[in-house]
């Protein structure tokens, strides 16, 4: 044995020992930032809350609760977060069952168009779809009265229905993105088994796929559920002009209100908060027993396509259709209302007016 082969157990031994001290430093550091940029804010969010003229008093929270107006907005807020977060799972998951685990084509292609809405600010994707389907000017609304012959606009974007509708799509790559991995970890032999048994591809999804993938879409329902109860860019832009109100938007109402009341809006940012950390222990108790559907695999797993027969032309086109109304007709749309001189409605005619 040559005195190289000695020496590695003391060399490293000693490597180990210079870097315990750096890996000390990060731990430190990063329990630091955390400390700084989360636990300070909150304990000032709470203070803020019971800070009083005369000292600290609960007075405001009995205000917020004895306020019928509270239970109405946080009905609200329910709703419009349910409806998002199921929107975003159904159609994120969906996509993510498709692209991932069947052999439907253009897979590269789909998995870009899904992300895009991702990479553009929410503001815009939120502005066009009320130039889509405002009373007065939305282009689908004007387009549906010329040809259904109807005199007011069919569809009402100004209400919880569309901020629903608008903040639902907003969340589906959030969903997609938590799913994805869930559906590649799927092991294909149990969906082999099902097809075996007879079982049709969407039987075998309803009855093996979905069950082995429940706690990851418990996941992206619950960070959807989250953020939209949180959310304050759809409620504001969509809520506020149908006077569809929510807690969130309440909280920056009376933030923003002159003079603001800032004892009110952190005791209402509380409650909130609140809210959100009572979900999240529901959810940590729901996934306590989460292995019961983890799936054991050998070192040669490759996951195979599901086939999709004589449905595969119809999961093309619901993939293309998703792409269209998340992200081309809202682009169009944008594109169209900033080369016009005024707001107008896309036409042929109207190619005539477009400018740079």
């Amino acid at each position: 044995m040559s005195d190289a082969s000695l020496d590695r157990p003391s060399a490293l031994r000693r490597l180990a020992a210079g870097v315990e001290p750096w890996r000390d430093g990060v731990t430190s550091v990063t329990a630091l930032l955390l400390l700084f940029l989360v636990v300070v804010p909150l304990v000032l969010l709470v203070i803020g809350s019971v800070a009083g003229t005369e000292g600290v008093t609960v007075s405001r929270y009995g205000e917020i609760f004895a306020s019928e107006r509270t239970y109405r907005l946080l009905l609200n807020s329910v709703i419009y977060a349910a409806g998002v977060a199921t929107i975003a799972l159904i159609v994120g998951g969906s996509t993510a069952w498709l692209i991932q685990r069947t052999d439907v084509p253009g897979k590269g292609l789909f998995v870009f168009l899904v992300l895009a809405p991702a990479f553009m600010p929410p503001v815009l994707l939120i502005m066009s779809w009320i130039l889509m389907l405002d009373g007065n000017i939305g282009a689908i609304n004007r387009l549906l009265q010329g040809v259904l012959g109807l005199d007011g606009a069919p569809i009402d974007i100004y209400s919880l229905g569309g901020m629903i509708w608008v903040g639902g799509l907003l969340d589906v790559p959030l969903a997609f993105l938590w799913l994805w991995p869930a559906f590649a970890a799927m092991d294909p032999s149990l969906e082999e088994a099902a097809a075996m048994s007879r079982a049709g591809p969407w039987r075998s999804l309803r009855t093996v796929t979905l069950p082995l993938v429940w706690p990851a879409m418990a996941a992206a329902f619950l960070i959807s559920f989250v953020m939209a109860i949180e959310d304050v860019t759809v409620p504001i832009l969509v809520g506020l002009p149908g006077r569809v109100g929510v807690f969130a938007t309440d909280i920056y109402l009376t933030q923003t209100q002159i003079p603001p009341d800032s004892v009110l809006a952190s005791a209402q940012s509380v409650i909130l908060l609140v809210l959100t950390i009572v979900m999240m222990m529901g959810y940590r108790r729901l996934m306590r027993k989460s292995e019961r559907f983890a799936v054991v695999r050998g070192k040669g797993y490759r996951p195979a396509p599901v086939p999709l027969g004589r449905a595969r032309p119809f999961a093309t086109v619901y993939l293309a259709l998703l792409a269209l109304v998340s992200v081309g007709l809202p682009f169009l749309i944008l594109i169209w209302t900033s080369l016009s001189p005024f707001l107008q409605v896309p036409s042929i005619a109207g190619l005539s007016r477009l400018s740079f």
